[in-house]
């Protein structure tokens, strides 16, 4: 049985703006069928966010040898390094993570256009 925690994009956005303190995030986003409750990972949507005690916060880039669609690439980015003290950066990485996914297509990826057409909807696990 799978005992993930899915939580709803309006939910994780309000759970994390409130945040006080920088935190390690890896977050996976995935698609949920209304009707039949299926379950797809969007694994390269998939980004983390890692404490640092020193230096300036900064996003990592995607290794431009990896094939991923454009969408993927100009819009979001695979992880940040972020100053335990930056909590601006932090704000400002996942807001932008979260206002991006609202705007995915999925085009290239023909079993989440299918899941979307049935109505499924994004969640996301956070660990």
């Amino acid at each position: 049985m799978n005992r993930s925690i899915y939580i709803h994009p309006e939910n994780i956005k309000k759970m994390l703006s409130s945040e006080k303190e920088v935190l390690d995030l890896l977050i996976t986003p995935f698609l949920i069928g209304e009707r039949d409750q299926e379950v797809y990972e969007l694994l390269y949507y998939r980004t983390y966010s890692e404490v640092i005690n020193d230096g300036e916060s900064e996003t990592i880039t995607y290794d431009s040898g990896k094939l991923l669609p454009a969408e993927i690439t100009s819009r979001i980015f695979p992880g940040a390094y972020i100053n335990k003290n930056d909590i601006a950066f932090f704000n400002e990485f996942w807001g932008s993570y979260f206002n991006a996914m609202e705007k995915m297509k999925f085009n290239d990826d023909a079993t989440a256009t299918t899941l979307l057409k049935k109505g499924a909807q994004i969640f996301y696990e956070v660990v």
